[in-house]
């Protein structure tokens, strides 16, 4: 989980998590990859669901529990739209998470649209005369 745990981590730092939350939510990511035998790289939004279902299920935690290991989760998937909606194409995506296919990277393209807002449509030039 490397190139993802340092990206989490410093995403955590920029954001003035304590240092005790920071090591709680890696703890929880590093259990959610155990869980699976897969890094979260790899892992999908029904991976998510599942899990935390397991946990609240079969592993009957506490809902404090359960809320740190939902936003130790969350994190992983708000940075990269952050990335996306701040422009960072996907191909540099794919390489800060560590992905090796990008079709895996592409998994976040649904969560973020706020850069099509912001696409002129060719065909309102088609009417404008210069």
């Amino acid at each position: 989980m490397s190139k993802l745990r340092d990206r989490m981590q410093n995403t955590m730092e920029l954001r003035g998590y304590s240092p005790s939350t920071i090591k709680s939510y890696i703890d929880c990511v590093a259990r959610y990859s155990r869980h699976y035998n897969k890094s979260p790289k790899d892992l999908k939004n029904e991976d998510i669901r599942s899990y935390l279902t397991y946990l609240l299920k079969e592993k009957t935690i506490s809902t404090s529990a359960m809320n740190q290991a939902y936003s130790s989760l969350k994190i992983i998937y708000t940075m990269t739209t952050h990335l996306l909606e701040d422009g960072t194409d996907i191909f540099t995506i794919k390489e800060l998470l560590g992905h090796s296919s990008i079709k895996t990277t592409t998994i976040y393209l649904h969560i973020s649209n706020k850069h099509i807002k912001s696409i002129k449509d060719p065909l309102n030039f088609l009417n404008r005369e210069d």
